[in-house]
């Protein structure tokens, strides 16, 4: 069965769902798809060494 109140929450979530793919493409993670912050690796790909090569070049 499906939820009244489901069917009038639709077009705001798609709205939602809008403005996070929007700030999604700035870089920025997208609020309620993904609520963890990417990891430092993914926002700079330069820094993707594993800790043992980061302690190596020390």
């Amino acid at each position: 069965m499906e939820d009244p109140k489901q069917e009038k929450q639709s077009p705001e979530l798609k709205e939602e769902l809008t403005e996070a793919k929007l700030k999604g493409v700035d870089g920025g993670a997208p609020i309620g798809v993904n609520p963890l912050p990417f990891p430092p690796s993914i926002r700079n790909p330069e820094h993707t060494a594993p800790s043992g090569d980061l302690l190596a070049s020390k």
